[in-house]
């Protein structure tokens, strides 16, 4: 078998004469099994889709506030941006807040604003980490510095 390389469908393809190693990706190519290894162009697009939906995941799994654990998905997110909106309208308010747990927490117009807050910062620093990975997978030139980029 011939171990030179063929570039096809954005793919580089190695003929191995070898057993195959399950836990790698492989085409049958005229009359042979070869190994298809992703260009680090597609390695790279690949990774990064990883990383989004590692980003997504971490903005929606909830964040904490004062030792209380607050949902942070999108209809969660545009409700305590409007309580907030609220609190700044009332600096009265008293609002019962239902927490990640269902527990409730009786918050006011100030802590309100503070959770918010808390919110932005948190939601800031995921995408922070997602652009710094980002740029970590630009940088990358080999498919080993790719898979050292972890979430």
């Amino acid at each position: 078998l011939s171990n030179q390389p063929t570039t096809m469908d954005g793919y580089t393809s190695v003929a191995h004469d070898t057993p195959l190693d399950p836990n790698k990706n492989w085409r049958y190519q005229n009359g042979e099994f070869v190994e298809v290894q992703p260009s680090l162009q597609s390695a790279k697009d690949a990774k990064w889709g990883v990383i989004k939906a590692a980003r997504d995941a971490a903005q929606y799994a909830g964040f904490m506030w004062d030792g209380s654990r607050f949902d942070s998905d999108a209809a969660s997110q545009q409700k305590i941006i409007g309580a907030c909106q609220w609190a700044s309208l009332n600096s009265a308010l008293q609002i019962d807040w239902t927490l990640a747990d269902n527990t409730v927490r009786t918050l006011s117009a100030q802590e309100m604003q503070q959770v918010a807050q808390a919110l932005g910062v948190y939601v800031d620093g995921v995408y922070d980490k997602g652009r710094t990975l980002r740029q970590q997978i630009e940088s990358a030139t080999t498919i080993s510095d790719l898979d050292a980029i972890k979430w």
